[in-house]
């Protein structure tokens, strides 16, 4: 009916009149509002928004008012804790303060992984163990990773396998997508802990070595490639996205990792109240724009900190802590050590033997080649010398056929010859006999 009060009708139109105004008018002076889901990690973006005003702007700095709301990877982020749907790499991240990468492995594919960081893996699954090359295995060993890397691969053609990762010591794990970082990202040394078999570990130097000499790293890990890859930090991870000329200055060992677009650097900490409150003479800047992984606990300062408490002893537990067995302790730590070196010589060793071996064999081959090489020249001179023996030989009886089948020839023109003659006689003796009997004939009558 006409006079009929319509609930659509009057919400449509109020919206439209007066609740559009004021959210336009509302939203033109404050920031807009992105609805995301919980499961998606909240980012800042990578161009400063218009709504961000410059507190400071120099050449090589911009200071921003404002910052991110959300910068730490909490455990309900799904983008880190398995792969996407259109993902090569099939892996799901599972643990709270120590996690563990669970990867499932197709048929054709190929998981690389850091030497003993395996915690299963199922049957089907077989593993090599590869270096890489001389300068590829040197220079993982300057990045904190080891001369030799497992390659993992499932040997059926149907069905998968399961291989899980984990570090040897408390750690998150992150996954890094290349598509995401332009095809590479630089990470603190020995970050690397899986991934696809197209990714190659390099080296990478800071701009400033003299900071070096004073707790700061020379190297650094760079990752390249395709695919995705896994590596481990320690403690609380915070993804922080860095705008244009923007600076964080982050204490040492606490970077994980940061795209290529940012620039590190190494800086000497002013004032000597400030290096005591800092507790180093360097720290790390990061300049944007660009992502930036840092975490909370580095695992170095971790037994730093308790050798430290066990030679000192600390004030509750020095009654009990004895000298003998923190003797003992360092002792141990020392003899790991001196292990891990003995380990490293006898590697290195290795390697040179192998390549030895190979250059060797090589080296055989060659010689080999080169006797089968000429082996087969001799024999094919040896070849041609009877082909042209053999076409010399045809030539001289073709030769001597073509002269006999002259000969044969000639005789048969002079028979030919003498044939015709004969008849040419036979014939006039004929024709002069009749001429002789027709005058008799014409005589008689």
């Amino acid at each position: 009916m006409k006079g009929v009060f319509s609930f659509k009708h009057y919400n449509r139109n109020f919206f439209s009149k007066h609740c559009l105004k004021s959210y336009s008018l509302y939203f033109r002076q404050k920031p807009s509002i992105q609805l995301k889901p919980k499961n998606v990690l909240v980012q800042e973006q990578k161009t400063p928004p218009s709504y961000s005003p410059i507190v400071y702007e120099d050449d090589k700095e911009i200071v921003y008012e404002n910052h991110p709301i959300h910068e730490s990877i909490e455990i309900t982020d799904r983008d880190f804790r398995e792969s996407r749907k259109n993902e090569e790499l099939k892996f799901k991240i599972s643990g709270l303060e120590s996690q563990v990468a669970i990867i499932d492995v197709y048929p054709g594919q190929k998981i690389k992984s850091e030497t003993d960081k395996v915690v299963y893996q199922t049957s089907g699954i077989e593993m090599n163990t590869i270096t890489g090359g001389f300068m590829s295995s040197f220079k993982r060993l300057f990045t904190g990773s080891t001369l030799f890397m497992s390659e993992y691969y499932y040997k059926f053609t149907k069905g998968f396998g399961r291989v899980a990762f984990a570090e040897n010591f408390p750690s998150k794990i992150i996954p890094i997508r290349f598509s995401d970082y332009n095809g590479a990202i630089i990470c603190q040394k020995g970050a690397f802990l899986c991934g696809t078999s197209e990714i190659e570990i390099d080296l990478e130097f800071t701009k400033n070595f003299k900071t070096g000499i004073f707790g700061g790293d020379y190297t650094l890990q760079k990752l390249k490639g395709t695919g995705t890859c896994l590596i481990h930090a320690g403690g609380s991870i915070i993804q922080r996205r860095l705008r244009v000329k923007e600076k964080i200055k982050v204490s040492n060992g606490l970077i994980v990792c940061f795209e290529t677009s940012v620039t590190y650097e190494k800086e000497f900490i002013k004032n000597v109240k400030n290096i005591i409150g800092q507790g180093s003479i360097v720290c790390a800047t990061l300049t944007g724009p660009g992502d930036v992984f840092l975490q909370t606990m580095h695992f170095e300062d971790l037994v730093n900190e308790i050798v430290d408490n066990i030679n000192t002893g600390s004030t509750v537990e020095r009654s009990e802590v004895s000298k003998d067995e923190n003797d003992k302790l360092i002792k141990l730590l020392e003899d790991q050590k001196n292990e891990k070196e003995k380990q490293a010589k006898f590697a290195l060793e290795a390697q040179e033997k192998k390549e030895k071996e190979l250059k060797e064999a090589e080296l055989k081959k060659k010689k080999e080649n080169d006797v089968k090489v000429m082996e087969s020249i001799a024999k094919n001179e040896e070849a041609e010398k009877i082909l042209a023996k053999e076409k010399e030989i045809r030539e001289h009886t073709e030769k001597i056929e073509q002269k006999e089948m002259k000969q044969e020839e000639l005789k048969e023109n002079k028979e030919n010859k003498e044939s015709k003659e004969n008849k040419e006689s036979t014939d006039n003796k004929e024709n002069t006999d009749n001429k002789e009997v027709k005058d008799k004939e014409n005589e008689k009558k």
